[in-house]
């Protein structure tokens, strides 16, 4: 039997392992919802498996709850008619409060009534917890000791500077709990966020630092390769069992085996086998990005990173400067068109960025690594070290910043899966021409150095072919989910944005597809989440020049969040009132609401900034989440118009003066929503609006512009 024909039947037959093993979990997962009684409480203790996670939530009445969740193995479920049931079954825990979860590796008994959930969250149902829980059993003492492991690492940057101290836990451990909107953005934006999801890179510094110390001390042989095996479970222990560390740890553990036994082999098969055996143990690792995106770097290194470095005619020490080069090339290039179907958008500096950040990496863990250590006897000593281990994070840092910052930072790549396609084809084609012909050496470079191009060079083109937004648009209502962010574009890439949205990524991709890199000015009508959570993603990569507010801060942990947002990027939010006017180019924009505080109602709603934006002929009034109160007030304070343009307050809530729709009298209307549990847009609110507007949702259509046409105002979408 030929190669291929074996690689053929291996195929085959992996496919057909993985579609038995998800039928078989499937079937676990129905019989055990099956046991549940979602009408009456039900008792279950589930040991922790996770850190914990928290969800803010807003509802009808616009109140806000912060939830959290963890994930765990349901081990036994008790039932109201007495039956008790042993199991083991992944599930998600959700909380009705911010709570103080036990350490991974706890046992837990809650109250709960149970949600069938999607099987391709990897898990069979969401546990509604009806109560506090009950500590049944502490963490076992290994898990213990990797849990005193993180808190002594955060506890030991208390004094180091604030990025670099959120950043070494990252690199590290993979923990970015600590990193700040902003800082996760532009770790994202220029192709670092890798850095902080601990995966072979980091497993092998850790390796690589312990195995030089027993080393040092004489091991040898048997007992060197002993002790690299407990390094590396007690490192996947304290990190946690996220699919990229799962998959470099099974890699290592294969390598460490067969050098035990005396039969080392290539570590491409290593990574074929290790991918097979993972998912068929776990299918979901397959719909895991995590996962995919470790294997593919991975594979980068393994079969092309070489090839590029045979075609570099550099010598010692070049050659180590060339080995950095080919690796971050390899690696970037391979997952490039992953990241793109994932994200949608593509980082135009992520080769410059990771060559700039690979050296400081390796410094951070190990520096991080031993503080960590003398911290179990000596705080105080670690102090040092951990804020030696910072300086290099901080750089890190700066590097992310700086670097998606500049102008075309990240890119959209607008055609879907046909232009992805493409784009990944051209790479690999590119790549395949030069590691497979007899150019010469010159010629080899040259296209060498090239291909860091190739992913900016796609990236833009496709921006200009997109024909997006059309020609003389006065305005974009962004699709930011459930929330609120309205654009006026201006010349020259520069634009005024109204509100921001809930979401950083999402206002970030609106703007990057309307090609604005300078926002002359953003106006904050209110301080709720879903109108000003996004604003990192806002200022990230772009020039602001101002940022304008209500002078009415509440809801107060939203309008601290916003300002530390603001203050990192060395902006200031000014505060303003009715009567307030600017002229931004050709653009009129006059405030008029508030005049005054209202309370009858929620008072960060009524105190929304509502504004009349004039630009090229249109007239387009923006108004916040007003309640029918200051509706009221404002027909009675201004005289009837008729606007082209309006968006309609409050998403559409039910929660309208039902006069206020006729004294706007726009031709358009635009609902700024998404998909949300408390029945906006309302019913009757969009009848009374259809009495005078033509409504367009960002619901169902996505992002789209108003736009001039032949005189007339039109609405374009992507």
């Amino acid at each position: 039997m030929t190669n291929r024909a074996k690689w053929l039947v291996l195929v085959s037959l992996y496919l057909l392992s993985v579609a038995l093993s998800t039928f078989i979990q499937l079937d676990r997962f129905d019989q055990a919802y099956g046991l549940f009684e979602p009408a009456s409480p039900i008792q279950v203790e589930v040991q922790i498996v996770s850190e914990p996670r928290l969800q803010t939530q807003r509802f009808a009445s616009d109140t806000e709850q912060t939830r959290t969740w963890v994930e765990g193995i349901l081990k036994t479920l008790k039932t109201t008619q007495g039956r008790s049931y042993k199991l083991s079954i992944p599930v998600t825990v959700m909380f009705n409060s911010n709570l103080d979860v036990p350490p991974t590796g706890s046992l837990i008994e809650i109250s709960s009534t149970a949600f069938r959930q999607s099987w391709t969250k990897r898990s069979c149902c969401i546990l509604e917890a009806a109560s506090e829980f009950e500590l049944i059993q502490d963490a076992p003492r290994y898990l213990a000791f990797a849990n005193k492991f993180k808190d002594n690492l955060f506890r030991s940057m208390s004094y180091a500077p604030s990025h670099g101290a959120a950043l070494v836990p990252g690199l590290l451990l993979g923990d970015t709990r600590h990193q700040s909107t902003q800082l996760d953005l532009a770790m994202r934006t220029s192709g670092l966020s890798h850095l902080t999801a601990v995966s072979g890179g980091n497993v092998t510094i850790v390796l690589g630092f312990v195995v030089g110390i027993l080393a040092t001390f004489g091991l040898q042989g048997f007992r060197l390769i002993l002790g690299a095996s407990l390094t590396l479970i007690w490192y996947v222990l304290i990190v946690g069992f996220e699919p990229s560390v799962i998959r470099a740890a099974t890699m290592g553990s294969i390598t460490l085996a067969a050098f035990t036994f005396g039969k080392p082999t290539t570590t491409g098969r290593i990574l074929v086998f290790t991918v097979f055996g993972l998912t068929i143990a776990n299918p979901w690792l397959l719909l895991s990005w995590g996962f995919g995106l470790s294997v593919f770097a991975t594979a980068g290194l393994v079969w092309l990173a070489p090839r590029l470095i045979a075609v570099m005619p550099v010598k010692h020490p070049w050659s180590i400067v060339a080995a950095l080069l080919a690796a971050t090339i390899s690696a970037s290039v391979v997952t490039a068109p992953l990241i793109a179907l994932m994200t949608g958008t593509s980082s135009t500096v992520t080769v410059i960025a990771n060559l700039l950040a690979a050296p400081l990496v390796a410094i951070t863990t190990v520096l991080g690594l031993v503080s960590s250590l003398i911290a179990f006897g000596s705080p105080v000593i670690a102090a040092p070290i951990s804020f030696l281990a910072s300086l290099p994070a901080e750089l890190i840092a700066q590097i992310a910043l700086f670097s998606s910052n500049l102008p075309g930072a990240s890119q959209q790549i607008p055609l879907g899966a046909v232009g992805i396609g493409f784009f990944w084809v051209v790479t690999l084609v590119t790549l395949t021409l030069i590691v497979k012909s007899n150019l010469s050496a010159k010629i080899s470079i040259a296209i060498f150095s090239s291909i860091g191009l190739i992913i900016p060079i796609l990236s833009f083109s496709y921006r200009y072919i997109d024909g997006w937004p059309p020609p003389k648009t006065v305005l974009i209502a962004c699709d930011v989910g459930q929330g609120s962010a309205l654009l006026v574009p201006l010349s020259n890439k520069r634009g005024i944005l109204f509100d921001v949205g809930p979401n950083p990524k999402k206002i970030d991709d609106c703007l990057d597809q309307a090609g604005i890199n300078t926002l002359v000015a953003i106006f904050l009508s209110h301080f709720h989440a879903d109108h000003v959570l996004g604003i990192a993603g806002a200022i990230d990569g772009r020039r602001v020049e101002h940022v304008f507010s209500t002078e009415v801060f509440e809801p107060q942990d939203q309008y601290v969040e916003v300002n530390q947002v603001l203050e990192v990027a060395g902006l200031r939010l000014k505060t303003i009132k009715a009567g307030s006017i600017f002229k931004i180019d050709q653009v009129h924009i006059e405030t008029i609401w508030p005049t005054r505080i209202l309370t009858d109602g929620v008072v960060a709603n009524l105190a929304s900034l509502v504004q009349i934006v004039q630009v090229a002929g249109s007239r387009i009034l923006i108004t916040g989440d007003i309640e029918p109160a200051a509706q009221e007030a404002i027909r009675a304070e201004n005289k009837k118009q008729d606007f082209d343009v309006a968006l309609i307050p409050h998403h559409g809530s039910k929660f309208q003066d039902p006069a206020f729709a006729g004294w706007v009298g726009s031709d358009l209307a635009v609902v700024s929503v998404g998909e949300n549990t408390f029945g906006h847009p309302a019913e009757q609110t969009i009848k009374s609006w259809k009495n005078f507007s033509e409504i367009f949702r960002t619901d169902q259509l996505g992002s789209f512009a108003v736009h001039q046409q032949n005189g007339q105002l039109k609405v374009s979408y992507r």
